[in-house]
């Protein structure tokens, strides 16, 4: 007997086989499962010459053992699937990974930091995950639209950062007004506790300007009158024109006076 039947799987022939051998129905306790063309699989029994009734017996008494026991038969087949509850915890066996692989590291509302190189990286808020490795993160104080992809090999734990301290707005450079520097007046004008003493500087101003140097000659006039103490001529110096120079010599001519009028005074 060779031919037992098709089967629509491997591990039915397989099963079907077993239960021969152990029910001593079997052609004999080597087989081979093979097949077919379409699809199906059938039993070979590898029966070698007509073996005797007592040799018939004996393999079949030993099968027998070995499937009751759990064992596997000394020729080699392969071991019997037992029941169905084992079937079914090796299939929760498989699923185990898989369930654990599902598990999300990074969840949303998960504070992360992004790495985006060698030495640059950002630190943001994961809003969902994408695939099994990738999440989308939106970035710390950016809008809400800002946001990117970063895969597990990117992403790290971080610490809710501290918020952000408000910006100043920054000035258009269009409407910036560009406020023209003023001369300063002190460096031209004599110092107030020397008017008040009544004595006349050792030296005019210097006029630092590269653009009116004529303007020294003009300090230097009026310092020499009063120097010299003619005050007349002091008091009738014209002083035309009305640039800063012009007033700070006008100026210069008003503390002289003023400290000579004081130099009367204490007399």
């Amino acid at each position: 007997m060779n031919d037992t039947g098709s089967y629509t799987a491997r591990k039915n022939a397989k099963r079907a086989a077993e239960k021969m051998i152990a029910d001593g129905k079997a052609p004999a306790v080597d087989y081979g499962i093979t097949p077919r063309e379409d699809g199906r699989f059938v039993i070979k029994w590898k029966v070698n010459g007509a073996p005797t009734t007592e040799q018939v017996e004996a393999e079949l008494t030993a099968a027998t053992e070995a499937v009751t026991s759990g064992s596997a038969p000394e020729t080699g087949a392969e071991p019997a699937v037992t029941s169905d509850s084992e079937l079914a915890a090796a299939d929760t066996t498989r699923t185990e990974p898989e369930s654990a692989e599902a598990e999300d590291p990074f969840p949303a509302g998960t504070w992360v930091k992004v790495r985006k190189g060698k030495r640059k990286a950002i630190v943001g808020q994961v809003t969902q995950r994408i695939g099994s490795n990738t999440w989308r993160v939106h970035e710390f104080g950016k809008p809400e639209s800002w946001t990117q992809l970063a895969t597990a090999a990117q992403l790290s734990c971080a610490e809710e950062p501290a918020p952000e301290a408000p910006k100043p707005a920054r000035r258009s450079r269009r409407s910036t007004t560009i406020t023209p520097v003023k001369l300063s007046r002190s460096q031209y004008a004599i110092n107030a506790d020397m008017i008040a003493a009544g004595k006349v500087p050792e030296k005019p101003p210097v006029v630092t300007s590269k653009a009116n140097p004529h303007y020294q000659k003009r300090f230097d006039t009026l310092h020499g009158y009063a120097a010299a103490g003619d005050w007349d001529a002091v008091r009738d110096y014209k002083v035309t024109g009305s640039n800063s120079y012009s007033k700070m010599v006008a100026r210069y001519r008003q503390d002289l006076l003023a400290l000579h009028a004081a130099s009367e005074a204490t007399q």
